[in-house]
């Protein structure tokens, strides 16, 4: 009874008004038609106070009010794209790590024998600098060490993983890729291999490792069935040793990234149908920024997966100008910008999530990585 109370509470509240109709009975026209339900089971009841600054009543079952309820899908509970929580301090640890793991970029050696208690610092950063305005519709292959962050996701198999997404390193035991990658759900083996550069080539300088998965951590607010939150956490096993092959980059924790060339980068497929073929090469492509209106209007709502279209906040779109775009395998990888403060790193603007196919004139869409950087930072470094 105490249930039934609270619920008429909130019903005053809303001036609500009362006519004779019986369960299930329609009660107001629309797109979708809302009918008569108990008030304890209708899930749009706020939503419908929101709409309509009034709850019509149908009527009662012994005292438990019936009330015009819209449908379930106008309903706040279901299909509500929520945004990640922001902290206020939210930022300030991932920037502290990105200093940290700068210093990764120079290998210590031991200095000439006359000199023995001297340390010295070898720089080995192999980002490139002169392609930075320059649009590469296919890719080009990278260099060594120039994304060291860079992680490949696969299954085990027999020596020869089967590779399926991208991913990136942003701590010696967390791994960030996107939740649409379905790792969870893979009863096999999962590892990730990172310091690769081809992978089927041994003679490229890379050493590379496999480190095994120990937790998949999806974003609590994903739903597999929707593009919203796509972004995702893999614990490894154990630590990776840092050093100028293998370590992390940067979190973007500001939103605003204006005036910047993005750079993607993936072993996934450089074209897309009948001729699309594997890359064993890390290729990078330098992406145009789209504007957040014009993203909005390049999907709308008629994908199942976008049902409240495109949401700036959580999800920004690049590509599609000169027909670059990442393709398949490279879901789960990083969109990145060069940094000029710390030296040689990048910062992870996004996460390669879905598109239109590969090489489309529509803008690719990836996850705001900004947006969950407070999420981040209480799993990783809490």
């Amino acid at each position: 009874m105490k249930e039934v109370v609270i619920c008429w509470v909130i019903l005053c509240s809303a001036a609500a008004k009362t006519s004779n109709l019986s369960s299930n009975e329609k009660c107001k026209n629309g797109t979708e038609p809302w009918t008569c339900q108990k008030s304890s089971t209708c899930k749009g009841l706020k939503t419908g106070i929101k709409k309509d600054g009034e709850v019509k009543l149908c009527g009662f079952v012994g005292d438990e009010p019936i009330v015009c309820c819209p449908p379930e899908s106008q309903a706040e509970v279901k299909d509500k794209v929520d945004l990640p929580s922001v902290q206020p301090e939210g930022g300030k640890k991932a920037e502290q790590k990105c200093r940290e793991y700068a210093k990764y970029v120079f290998r210590e050696v031991q200095s000439p024998a006359l000199l023995p208690d001297l340390e010295a610092k070898v720089d080995e950063c192999g980002k490139t600098y002169i392609e930075a305005l320059i649009v590469f519709k296919d890719g080009v292959p990278a260099n060594h060490n120039e994304f060291p962050h860079m992680a490949l996701i696969g299954i085990e198999n027999k020596g020869s993983p089967l590779w399926f997404c991208g991913g990136s390193l942003i701590s010696p035991n967390f791994v960030l890729t996107a939740a649409h990658c379905n790792i969870s759900n893979i009863n096999t083996s999962v590892i990730v291999r990172l310091g690769e550069l081809d992978v089927l080539e041994k003679e490229d300088k890379a050493t590379p490792i496999d480190v095994k998965i120990s937790q998949v951590i999806n974003h609590p607010m994903y739903v597999p069935s929707k593009a919203y939150h796509d972004i995702a956490l893999l614990r490894l096993e154990k630590e990776v040793e840092l050093g100028p092959s293998i370590r992390p980059l940067c979190l973007q924790t500001e939103r605003s990234f204006k005036d910047v060339k993005a750079i993607a980068s993936g072993w996934g497929y450089t074209s897309y149908g009948n001729n699309s073929s594997s890359n064993s090469h890390l290729k990078k492509v330098h992406l145009d920024l789209t504007d957040d209106n014009k993203c909005v209007n390049a999907y709308g709502t008629k994908w199942p997966k976008l049902s409240k279209g495109i949401k700036p906040e959580i999800m920004f779109c690049s590509g599609g100008n000169h027909g670059e775009d990442t393709c398949k395998g490279d879901s789960g990888g990083p969109l990145q910008v060069h940094l000029k403060d710390p030296y040689c790193m990048y910062s992870q603007i996004g996460i390669s999530s879905f598109g239109i196919g590969s090489g489309s004139t529509t803008p690719g869409v990836y996850t705001r990585v900004s947006a969950y950087v407070p999420w981040i930072e209480n799993i990783v470094w809490p």
